[in-house]
Protein backbone atom coordinates (compact mmCIF):
# COMPACT_ATOMS: atom_id res chain seq x y z
CA UNK A 1 0.00 0.00 0.00
CA UNK A 2 1.19 3.74 -0.44
CA UNK A 3 1.36 3.64 -4.26
CA UNK A 4 -0.11 5.05 -7.02
CA UNK A 5 -2.54 2.34 -7.48
CA UNK A 6 -3.08 1.56 -4.45
CA UNK A 7 -2.57 4.67 -1.80
CA UNK A 8 -3.36 5.60 1.60
CA UNK A 9 -5.99 7.41 2.94
CA UNK A 10 -4.25 10.02 5.59
CA UNK A 11 -0.96 11.39 5.07
CA UNK A 12 0.10 10.61 8.85
CA UNK A 13 -0.33 6.93 7.43
CA UNK A 14 1.69 7.98 4.48
CA UNK A 15 4.41 9.47 6.55
CA UNK A 16 4.62 6.48 8.39
CA UNK A 17 5.13 3.77 5.56
CA UNK A 18 7.76 6.49 4.32
CA UNK A 19 9.68 6.75 7.39
CA UNK A 20 9.30 2.76 8.38
CA UNK A 21 10.44 2.32 4.10
CA UNK A 22 13.71 5.42 3.80
CA UNK A 23 10.98 6.82 1.42
CA UNK A 24 11.44 10.44 0.60
CA UNK A 25 8.79 11.53 -1.52
CA UNK A 26 5.13 11.74 -0.72
CA UNK A 27 2.40 12.69 -3.31
CA UNK A 28 -1.18 13.60 -2.26
CA UNK A 29 -3.85 13.88 -4.35
CA UNK A 30 -6.33 16.91 -4.24
CA UNK A 31 -8.64 17.07 -1.56
CA UNK A 32 -10.35 17.33 1.51
CA UNK A 33 -8.89 15.33 4.34
CA UNK A 34 -11.23 16.42 7.36
CA UNK A 35 -9.92 15.47 11.19
CA UNK A 36 -12.69 14.89 13.38
CA UNK A 37 -10.96 15.69 15.83
CA UNK A 38 -7.32 18.35 16.15
CA UNK A 39 -4.91 15.93 14.85
CA UNK A 40 -0.68 17.16 15.18
CA UNK A 41 1.16 15.30 11.84
CA UNK A 42 4.43 15.56 12.65
CA UNK A 43 7.34 15.01 9.99
CA UNK A 44 10.24 13.25 11.73
CA UNK A 45 12.74 13.44 9.22
CA UNK A 46 13.39 14.96 5.71
CA UNK A 47 10.75 14.42 3.00
CA UNK A 48 9.00 15.94 0.07
CA UNK A 49 5.76 15.92 0.12
CA UNK A 50 3.58 17.40 -2.74
CA UNK A 51 0.11 17.72 -2.41
CA UNK A 52 -2.74 19.26 -5.33
CA UNK A 53 -2.14 15.68 -7.83
CA UNK A 54 -4.82 14.30 -9.94
CA UNK A 55 -6.01 11.36 -9.28
CA UNK A 56 -3.56 9.60 -12.00
CA UNK A 57 -0.59 11.48 -10.22
CA UNK A 58 0.05 13.47 -13.77
CA UNK A 59 -0.43 17.31 -12.66
CA UNK A 60 0.11 18.70 -9.57
CA UNK A 61 -2.22 22.31 -10.04
CA UNK A 62 -5.15 21.98 -6.68
CA UNK A 63 -4.65 21.62 -3.32
CA UNK A 64 -4.42 18.90 -0.84
CA UNK A 65 -6.03 20.48 2.46
CA UNK A 66 -5.98 18.94 6.16
CA UNK A 67 -9.21 20.32 7.92
CA UNK A 68 -8.78 20.49 11.95
CA UNK A 69 -4.83 19.37 11.84
CA UNK A 70 -1.88 20.98 11.68
CA UNK A 71 1.66 20.73 10.64
CA UNK A 72 4.86 20.07 12.77
CA UNK A 73 8.58 20.49 12.11
CA UNK A 74 10.63 19.52 14.85
CA UNK A 75 14.41 18.82 15.04
CA UNK A 76 14.25 18.08 11.28
CA UNK A 77 16.29 19.05 8.12
CA UNK A 78 15.30 19.37 4.52
CA UNK A 79 11.40 19.55 4.02
CA UNK A 80 9.90 20.41 1.45
CA UNK A 81 6.02 21.01 0.88
CA UNK A 82 3.99 22.03 -1.68
CA UNK A 83 0.36 22.35 -2.87
CA UNK A 84 -1.16 21.36 0.90
CA UNK A 85 -3.38 23.24 2.17
CA UNK A 86 -3.70 23.63 6.45
CA UNK A 87 -7.35 25.36 7.61
CA UNK A 88 -9.63 25.26 10.60
CA UNK A 89 -8.13 24.47 13.66
CA UNK A 90 -7.46 26.28 17.10
CA UNK A 91 -3.76 25.69 17.67
CA UNK A 92 -0.95 26.72 14.46
CA UNK A 93 -1.22 25.99 10.93
CA UNK A 94 2.39 24.99 10.48
CA UNK A 95 5.57 25.22 13.30
CA UNK A 96 8.78 24.85 12.75
CA UNK A 97 11.07 24.29 15.13
CA UNK A 98 14.68 23.77 15.94
CA UNK A 99 14.55 22.81 12.59
CA UNK A 100 16.80 23.77 9.19
CA UNK A 101 16.60 23.76 5.29
CA UNK A 102 12.98 23.40 4.95
CA UNK A 103 10.36 25.27 2.08
CA UNK A 104 6.81 25.38 2.77
CA UNK A 105 5.59 26.71 -1.35
CA UNK A 106 2.70 27.28 -2.98
CA UNK A 107 0.82 26.12 -0.23
CA UNK A 108 -2.07 27.77 2.66
CA UNK A 109 -2.66 28.07 5.43
CA UNK A 110 -6.22 29.94 6.65
CA UNK A 111 -8.79 29.89 9.82
CA UNK A 112 -7.15 29.63 12.56
CA UNK A 113 -8.14 30.99 15.96
CA UNK A 114 -4.66 30.06 17.61
CA UNK A 115 -5.20 29.52 21.43
CA UNK A 116 -1.68 30.38 21.76
CA UNK A 117 0.34 33.23 21.97
CA UNK A 118 2.51 33.68 18.78
CA UNK A 119 2.63 32.29 15.54
CA UNK A 120 -1.23 31.74 14.63
CA UNK A 121 -1.04 30.78 10.93
CA UNK A 122 2.75 30.06 10.70
CA UNK A 123 5.85 29.77 13.80
CA UNK A 124 9.20 29.55 12.68
CA UNK A 125 11.28 29.02 16.08
CA UNK A 126 15.26 28.76 16.70
CA UNK A 127 15.59 27.31 12.91
CA UNK A 128 17.83 28.41 9.94
CA UNK A 129 17.26 28.66 6.09
CA UNK A 130 13.26 28.47 6.06
CA UNK A 131 11.90 30.16 3.25
CA UNK A 132 8.19 30.69 3.37
CA UNK A 133 7.29 31.56 -0.37
CA UNK A 134 4.03 32.24 -2.72
CA UNK A 135 1.90 30.82 0.28
CA UNK A 136 -1.35 32.21 1.73
CA UNK A 137 -1.68 33.13 4.86
CA UNK A 138 -5.87 34.23 5.36
CA UNK A 139 -7.95 34.52 8.47
CA UNK A 140 -5.28 33.46 11.09
CA UNK A 141 -5.50 35.02 14.79
CA UNK A 142 -3.50 34.74 17.80
CA UNK A 143 -3.53 36.24 21.40
CA UNK A 144 -0.65 38.12 21.24
CA UNK A 145 2.14 38.74 18.47
CA UNK A 146 1.85 37.26 15.10
CA UNK A 147 -1.79 36.53 13.91
CA UNK A 148 -0.14 35.20 10.68
CA UNK A 149 3.90 34.68 11.60
CA UNK A 150 5.82 34.52 14.52
CA UNK A 151 9.42 34.29 13.23
CA UNK A 152 11.50 33.42 16.67
CA UNK A 153 14.99 33.43 17.42
CA UNK A 154 15.57 32.15 13.75
CA UNK A 155 18.44 32.87 11.00
CA UNK A 156 18.12 33.10 7.21
CA UNK A 157 14.22 33.64 6.97
CA UNK A 158 12.93 34.03 3.43
CA UNK A 159 9.16 35.02 3.54
CA UNK A 160 9.02 35.56 -0.36
CA UNK A 161 5.49 36.10 -2.68
CA UNK A 162 2.95 35.03 -0.53
CA UNK A 163 -0.61 36.84 0.05
CA UNK A 164 -1.66 37.39 3.43
CA UNK A 165 -4.60 38.79 4.67
CA UNK A 166 -7.01 39.29 7.10
CA UNK A 167 -4.49 37.91 9.65
CA UNK A 168 -5.70 39.86 13.71
CA UNK A 169 -3.12 39.82 16.75
CA UNK A 170 -4.04 40.61 20.06
CA UNK A 171 -7.21 38.37 19.31
CA UNK A 172 -7.83 38.58 23.26
CA UNK A 173 -7.74 42.28 23.09
CA UNK A 174 -5.49 42.20 26.45
CA UNK A 175 -3.27 45.50 24.36
CA UNK A 176 -0.41 43.22 24.60
CA UNK A 177 0.80 42.31 21.45
CA UNK A 178 1.15 43.31 17.56
CA UNK A 179 2.22 42.26 14.17
CA UNK A 180 -0.71 41.30 12.78
CA UNK A 181 0.81 39.85 9.29
CA UNK A 182 4.41 39.05 10.67
CA UNK A 183 5.55 39.77 14.16
CA UNK A 184 9.89 38.77 14.53
CA UNK A 185 11.49 38.64 17.82
CA UNK A 186 15.48 37.94 17.71
CA UNK A 187 16.42 37.25 14.47
CA UNK A 188 18.52 37.61 11.69
CA UNK A 189 19.20 37.83 7.49
CA UNK A 190 15.21 38.50 7.72
CA UNK A 191 14.09 38.90 3.95
CA UNK A 192 10.00 39.89 4.02
CA UNK A 193 9.56 40.56 0.04
CA UNK A 194 7.51 41.13 -2.89
CA UNK A 195 4.58 40.00 -0.81
CA UNK A 196 1.13 41.67 -0.34
CA UNK A 197 -0.11 41.65 3.24
CA UNK A 198 -3.46 43.72 3.63
CA UNK A 199 -6.32 44.44 6.52
CA UNK A 200 -3.56 42.76 8.92
CA UNK A 201 -3.27 44.73 12.90
CA UNK A 202 -5.47 44.85 15.29
CA UNK A 203 -8.85 45.08 15.24
CA UNK A 204 -9.83 46.71 18.22
CA UNK A 205 -9.19 48.49 21.74
CA UNK A 206 -5.62 48.90 19.74
CA UNK A 207 -2.99 49.29 21.85
CA UNK A 208 0.18 51.83 20.74
CA UNK A 209 2.22 48.76 18.67
CA UNK A 210 -0.85 48.05 16.47
CA UNK A 211 0.78 46.83 12.93
CA UNK A 212 1.50 44.76 10.07
CA UNK A 213 5.00 43.79 11.25
CA UNK A 214 6.24 44.30 14.02
CA UNK A 215 10.02 44.06 15.51
CA UNK A 216 9.53 43.46 19.32
CA UNK A 217 11.37 42.15 22.57
CA UNK A 218 14.95 42.17 21.26
CA UNK A 219 17.36 42.87 18.79
CA UNK A 220 17.00 41.78 15.24
CA UNK A 221 19.44 42.55 12.30
CA UNK A 222 19.96 42.48 8.93
CA UNK A 223 16.15 42.59 7.81
CA UNK A 224 14.91 43.49 4.78
CA UNK A 225 11.59 44.49 3.57
CA UNK A 226 10.97 45.61 -0.48
CA UNK A 227 8.58 45.11 -2.59
CA UNK A 228 5.59 44.51 -0.70
CA UNK A 229 2.28 45.79 -0.33
CA UNK A 230 1.44 46.75 3.34
CA UNK A 231 -2.41 47.49 4.68
CA UNK A 232 -3.44 47.56 8.10
CA UNK A 233 -7.11 47.86 9.84
CA UNK A 234 -7.65 51.03 11.09
CA UNK A 235 -6.36 54.41 9.64
CA UNK A 236 -6.25 55.40 13.12
CA UNK A 237 -4.15 53.45 14.80
CA UNK A 238 -2.58 50.65 12.40
CA UNK A 239 1.19 51.09 11.41
CA UNK A 240 3.08 49.28 8.93
CA UNK A 241 5.61 48.46 10.29
CA UNK A 242 6.70 48.94 13.82
CA UNK A 243 10.16 48.98 15.93
CA UNK A 244 9.30 48.26 19.67
CA UNK A 245 12.57 47.39 20.22
CA UNK A 246 16.12 48.99 18.10
CA UNK A 247 16.97 46.49 14.72
CA UNK A 248 20.04 47.68 12.51
CA UNK A 249 21.48 46.88 9.10
CA UNK A 250 17.59 47.04 8.09
CA UNK A 251 16.66 47.79 3.99
CA UNK A 252 13.05 49.68 3.59
CA UNK A 253 12.53 50.18 0.05
CA UNK A 254 9.98 49.83 -2.66
CA UNK A 255 7.16 48.90 -0.49
CA UNK A 256 3.05 50.55 -0.98
CA UNK A 257 1.33 51.46 2.46
CA UNK A 258 -2.05 51.67 2.65
CA UNK A 259 -4.98 51.89 5.78
CA UNK A 260 -2.06 52.82 8.06
CA UNK A 261 -1.97 55.61 10.56
CA UNK A 262 1.83 55.87 10.17
CA UNK A 263 3.84 53.64 8.05
CA UNK A 264 6.75 53.32 10.17
CA UNK A 265 7.58 54.04 13.64
CA UNK A 266 11.30 53.88 14.63
CA UNK A 267 12.00 52.63 18.08
CA UNK A 268 14.15 55.77 18.81
CA UNK A 269 12.33 58.53 16.43
CA UNK A 270 8.91 57.67 17.06
CA UNK A 271 6.02 57.98 14.47
CA UNK A 272 7.36 58.48 11.23
CA UNK A 273 6.22 59.72 7.50
CA UNK A 274 6.73 58.58 4.92
CA UNK A 275 9.06 61.11 3.58
CA UNK A 276 10.83 60.60 6.82
CA UNK A 277 11.09 57.21 6.04
CA UNK A 278 12.93 57.88 2.74
CA UNK A 279 15.00 59.82 4.47
CA UNK A 280 16.62 57.51 6.62
CA UNK A 281 15.03 58.48 9.86
CA UNK A 282 14.45 54.77 10.74
CA UNK A 283 17.89 54.75 11.18
CA UNK A 284 18.13 52.00 8.08
CA UNK A 285 20.92 51.16 5.83
CA UNK A 286 18.44 52.05 3.47
CA UNK A 287 15.26 53.38 2.79
CA UNK A 288 14.11 54.66 -0.72
CA UNK A 289 11.23 54.31 -3.27
CA UNK A 290 8.37 53.54 -0.25
CA UNK A 291 4.81 55.09 -1.08
CA UNK A 292 1.53 55.60 0.94
CA UNK A 293 -1.34 55.69 -0.85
Amino acid sequence: RGTKLSPVQTLDKAIEIATNKGVTNIYMQSGIWMYTTFTTISIPKGLTIKGGFDSSFSSQTGYSTLSNASIEIDKVDRVTISRLWVKGNTSRGIYISSSKDITIANSGVSDINSSFSYGGGVLVSYSTNIEIKDTVIHSCKVKDYGGGMEVFRSYEVYVIGCTITNCIADSDKSGTGGGGAISVESSGKLYVMNNVMLNCGIPSNSPANDSVIIFYSSFSTQVRIEGNTIGGVSLLSTYGVYEEVSISGHVVKNNTFKNVWYPYYDYVRGSLSINELNGGLAGTSEASGNVLE
